[in-house]
């Protein structure tokens, strides 16, 4: 028998190893290993399994993953020899964690959902917590509809319990979700209602922890400012109070943001600033120098906290700039360092990056050998982390089954042979009927078939036409000639033959083009440059324009739909533009490739959509375009024959008051070559 007296005395060492467990892990082992020692002196079951559950968890934290699953699956084990079975639904979605940090998110959702039925079963109080991580698992996974589904759940429950620290802890979720799906507008304001609830509970892990999500929020955004005023925020903060959990994260995304900062220099944008080279290059140099200072502290903090995790992403930033800095051995060295932390802990999807990183970097100093290694090895993490090789053995394992259950039901039919004679039969009777039905099904859809592409032949045509006379607005093209008038008028006749020529080179273009699905990238860039000209001329240089086209893209060989960004550049232009009336319109087009996919960007900082609808509304005989849905419609018709689909987004750019800053399209385009 145990007396009530160690009990509590168990009870306490738990109850504080678990308070200390994320500021000071260490501390929170040595008191669960106490608690675990005193239970089994006194020979006390329920505590034995509470502390072996509490030390699982502690390992976790501290990143030893298959440590952690060993007391984990010890305590489960100790539950079910002994009918313990309310702890169930806590060892269960701790294994699911463990799990998913190995990024083994299958194994964690069947252990989530494991959580959530002995969780119903005695009261539902972790509920919200095992949808949370639900969420967090689809989240990883790519499933944004289910993810979603689970933070919306997760709120309610929150919000029927009225546990606002909670609720506030879903909402910053959903925020980093959007942030996810490139909705980053939507990803602010989600982050600013948490950072609005945290406040009003001076709950300052929470406030921390969203400084830290909007400055990654405005990192997104490139509002590199706002991105590093949040972030020091959030240091301040931390420093002050002795949170210091989040800090190596918030580290490694103010070294981010330097680092994109000189990226974005670099890449030959207009500088403000106009440095000359030699004070060019010491400020690019000062970028990445404090980049790197700011991975260094993160790495620090990481090293007290125990957060393998953090370390490894900051030794890989550190890499990353020595690439920048074409520092390739140093750069192999701190990938290696990465690599093999993260093979020691089991994360395959941290191993796979590093595994790719050594790969290019090897390349670059000309060993092809170990180049070739890193990026077999990740092609082989592909499949592991992917589950390509569980996918085919579950496959081959259902065939199987289904081979087994059939000979089974054969051989059963078969001890009787009046049976089997009738079987025969019918086999002979459905043989003729499914030929038939075959014959008459191929026919049908041969007829199918052949009237779709009728119809999408015809369809593609009618587009053409609409595409066509959407582009050569009779009102743009009017308001070009007569502004070429005034140049003519004014004796001008160079600026009039130039901007003449560009009529007549737009006009050939569109003309030309309508006819085909893809043209040249260097023919579409060439034919923007010619309509945004003559935009400028029409709207009076109202407006600048800026063609950011990464270096890394060969426009003579990529093929792209053409004109398709001409009808949101014109929506820019007649609606945002048109109607602003603090300073100078800006519309930018950027093309990049990301993720073998062309990344295709128009971005102006007119008055935004809501507004300018409300300007159309009171102006009825203002211009509408209507190419916009004829650019959906487009879409909808390339995608039908294409393995990867081309997908567009619109996002309304905000500010931190909710202010309307401008309009952003993002168009993602499979990379079509000559070649």
């Amino acid at each position: 028998m145990h007396s009530k007296e160690d009990t509590d005395k168990i009870k306490a060492l738990s109850k504080w190893g678990v308070e200390v467990e994320n500021s000071n892990p260490d501390t929170a082992l040595l008191l669960g290993n106490q608690a675990l020692n005193m239970a089994n002196k006194i020979g006390w079951i329920a505590g034995r399994i509470n502390a072996l559950a509490n030390i699982g968890v502690i390992y976790e934290i501290k990143g030893k993953l298959a440590i952690a699953f060993t007391y984990e699956d010890s305590a489960l084990a100790m539950s079910e020899k002994y009918g313990y079975r309310d702890i169930f639904n806590y060892i269960y979605d701790e294994l699911g964690n463990i799990a998913s940090d190995q990024n083994n998110y299958s194994a964690g959702l069947a252990y989530y959902f494991k959580a959530m039925a002995f969780d119903s079963a005695t009261g539902g109080k972790m509920l919200g917590a095992i949808c949370n991580n639900i969420g967090l698992d689809y989240e990883d996974m790519g499933d944004y509809l289910r993810a979603e589904e689970y933070y919306l759940k997760t709120e309610k429950i929150f919000t029927e319990n009225n546990d606002s620290r909670q609720i506030a802890t879903v909402i910053a979720n959903l925020g980093n979700f959007y942030y996810l799906k490139r909705d980053y507008a939507k990803g602010l304001e989600s982050n600013f209602k948490a950072l609005a609830i945290d406040s009003s509970l001076a709950n300052l892990g929470g406030i921390i922890a969203e400084y830290q999500n909007i400055g990654l929020g405005y990192l997104y955004l490139k509002n590199y400012s706002n991105s590093l005023n949040y972030a020091f925020k959030a240091i301040a903060l931390s420093k002050k109070t002795g949170e210091i959990g989040g800090m190596p994260k918030v580290l490694i995304n103010i070294a981010l943001t330097y680092t994109r900062i000189y990226e974005l220099d670099t890449l030959g944008k207009d500088f403000t600033y106009r440095l000359d080279n030699n004070i060019l290059h010491v400020a690019h140099q000062a970028l990445l120098d404090s980049a790197v200072m700011y991975e260094e502290e993160s790495i620090r903090y990481a090293n007290i906290l125990k957060d393998r995790l953090s370390q490894i992403t900051a030794i890989k930033g550190i890499g990353d700039i020595c690439i920048l800095k074409k520092q390739y051995t140093k750069a192999i060295a701190c990938f290696l360092q990465a690599y093999n932390i993260a093979d020691s802990l089991g994360v395959l999807q941290q191993a796979l990056e590093f595994s790719e990183a050594l790969g290019h970097a090897y390349s670059k100093i000309g060993n092809y050998a170990a180049a070739i290694k890193y990026l077999d090895e990740a092609l082989a993490l592909k499949d592991s982390v992917y589950g390509i090789e569980k996918g085919n053995k579950m496959a081959e394992m259902e065939a199987r089954y289904q081979d087994e259950k059939m000979q089974k039901e054969i051989e059963g039919l078969a001890e009787k042979n009046e049976i089997q004679n009738l079987l025969i039969k019918q086999s002979t009777y459905l043989t003729y009927g499914l030929a038939s039905l075959a014959i008459l099904i191929s026919l049908i859809g041969f007829l199918l078939i052949r009237q779709n592409r009728i119809n999408t032949k015809n369809t593609k045509i009618e587009l053409g036409q609409k595409l066509l006379r959407s582009q050569m607005n009779p009102h743009f093209i009017f308001n070009a000639i007569t502004s070429i008038q005034n140049y003519i008028y004014k004796e001008e006749p160079q600026e009039a033959a130039n901007y003449l020529s560009s009529v007549f080179k737009l006009m050939r273009t569109i003309i030309e083009s309508s006819k085909e699905e893809y043209i040249l990238l260097e023919k579409e860039i060439s034919s923007l440059k010619h309509y945004l000209v003559l935009q400028q001329l029409c709207a009076k240089e109202k407006f600048d324009f800026n063609l950011d086209i990464s270096s890394n893209i060969d426009i003579g060989n990529l093929l792209i739909p053409p004109m398709i960004a001409q009808p949101f550049i014109e929506n820019a232009i007649e609606h945002g533009i048109a109607n602003k009336t603090d300073g100078r319109g800006v519309v930018t087009i950027r093309m990049a490739v990301k993720n073998d996919m062309l990344l295709l960007e128009i971005e102006d900082n007119g008055i935004g959509r809501d507004k300018a609808k409300e300007i159309s509304k009171q102006n009825s005989g203002a211009h509408l375009s209507v190419a916009t849905n004829i650019t959906r419609e487009r879409i909808a018709l390339l995608n039908r024959k294409a393995k990867k689909k081309i997908t567009m987004q619109i996002v309304d750019l905000k500010d931190e008051y909710n202010n309307a800053m401008g309009t952003r399209v993002v168009f993602e385009l499979p990379l079509n070559t000559i070649a």
